[in-house]
């Protein structure tokens, strides 16, 4: 008992010596660093993200299909999302109002205000992916910037879709940012 005693003693004083200082020289904390996130496959991480049900997108981009152009014919932009999130899958959404400057549009509305929206899960062409629209549903999308031509376009977006059963599922913490392309 008291060899046991006694490697305890020695234990606390070891560990109480170790978590004393001395005036000895200052340590500093490390310099943070940084990572490139720079992807040369042609994806562009930007702050595109969107829940989907109970399915949290953080979507890594396709720079080529990922853009706004304003469509001068119609008045109307559109907003165009491809990509991917790596534990999720492929997704992609559209967005088309009237005009091209910020404000907030509607899906149920029928006047300037109105927005078109479409949104696809999983791999094009595949049968599994879910395609949803909110034609007949409530989704508000507010477009917070709306920049020049090579400028960015960023919103957000939320309310209820339907998919191809008729279901309706509801979508949350939706966030676009997108570069606008020259108008055509």
């Amino acid at each position: 008992m008291k060899k046991l005693s006694l490697v305890l003693l020695v234990a606390v004083a070891t560990a109480l010596s170790m978590g004393t200082t001395s005036c000895g020289p200052e340590t500093t904390n490390p310099t943070p660093t940084t990572t490139d996130s720079t992807d040369t496959g042609g994806n562009i991480e930007v702050v595109n993200s969107v829940t989907v049900g109970l399915q949290a997108y953080s979507i890594v981009t396709e720079a080529e299909r990922t853009n706004s152009t304003y469509v001068t014919a119609k008045d109307e932009t559109e907003i165009i999302c491809f990509g991917n999130d790596a534990e999720a899958g492929d997704i992609d959404f559209q967005i088309t109002f009237s005009g091209k400057s910020t404000g907030t549009y509607v899906s149920n509305s029928t006047g300037a205000d109105k927005v078109v929206f479409g949104l696809g899960t999983g791999t094009e062409g595949d049968v599994r992916r879910q395609e949803h629209d909110a034609g007949s549903t409530a989704l508000t999308v507010v477009v917070t910037e709306y920049g020049n031509v090579g400028g960015l376009v960023k919103g957000t977006f939320s309310g209820q879709v339907k998919n191809q059963n008729g279901q309706t599922i509801n979508i949350s913490k939706g966030i676009f940012e997108v570069v606008r392309k020259a108008d055509r």
